[in-house]
């Protein structure tokens, strides 16, 4: 049987990704659960979905993936078309995909900010997989990595949290893309000829974490063009094993 031959970008993203969950995740691989590949219609999400799927099989056969996909309601029409953007790619790719329907908070949680009310669900739904022992895959990468590093470093939840996302949780969630930054996954889709989905909301609101990523992270790498590598060093070492 002839498998599919990635391009140079795909190339290195997948032998990064087999180091990282090998080393980082400590998983045997290829994988013998089913899994499920967390897909939101962004660039980070849909790259580690058509990594595994089309050049991962040394990670998991095939048929034992699924994306899921949720739609908060957030956007109206918007909402709508990311998740039927992710349901095409599953047909398109040949895998099963699961979309879960989050009706949006009809007021503000006490406490929590709507986005975190969203993420709440989300693991709720995760943990409901994984008493079936199915691992989740999220796209979280080398960005966000160094953005939460940064944000605990600078809201005092550094001392104890210093190693930041961590490549596998007690859960079972497994984030095989912490060594990678943002703009490999762009250029791994641009070799693949794909298109993404860009959630304007990401960028907009004045949420700590967005503010970050609009004001801060954008003059950090101007004056420290490598500071992603250096916290990586930093942060990896610090990694359960």
């Amino acid at each position: 049987k002839r498998y599919p031959v990635p391009g140079e970008r795909g190339g290195h993203l997948i032998r990064t990704v087999l180091k990282s969950m090998r080393e980082d995740a400590g998983l045997e691989l290829p994988l013998r659960s089913d899994i499920l590949i967390s897909v939101s219609g962004g660039c980070d999400s849909v790259a580690l979905a058509r990594l595994l799927t089309r050049y991962g099989r040394r990670v998991v056969a095939k048929e034992k993936i699924t994306l899921l996909h949720f739609n908060h309601g957030w956007r109206g029409a918007e909402s709508d078309g990311d998740e039927h953007f992710v349901k095409s790619l599953a047909r398109e790719w040949g895998v099963a995909c699961e979309s879960v329907r989050v009706p949006p908070p009809s007021e503000k949680p006490a406490g929590h900010s709507p986005e975190e009310f969203a993420r709440a669900l989300r693991k709720q739904e995760y943990a409901r997989h994984q008493k079936k022992k199915r691992l989740i895959l999220t796209a979280h990468h080398l960005d966000d990595l160094a953005e939460t590093v940064l944000w605990r470093l600078c809201t005092g939840g550094f001392p104890k949290l210093a190693g930041g996302i961590l490549p596998r949780t007690k859960e079972g969630e497994v984030r095989p893309l912490l060594r990678v930054p943002k703009s490999d996954l762009q250029e791994f889709l641009r070799e693949e000829g794909l298109s993404w989905r860009e959630d304007r909301t990401n960028a907009e609101g004045d949420l700590l974490r967005t503010r970050m990523r609009r004001e801060l992270m954008p003059v950090v790498e101007r004056l420290f063009p490598a500071y992603r590598g250096a916290i990586l060093r930093s942060a990896a070492p610090l990694w359960p094993r």
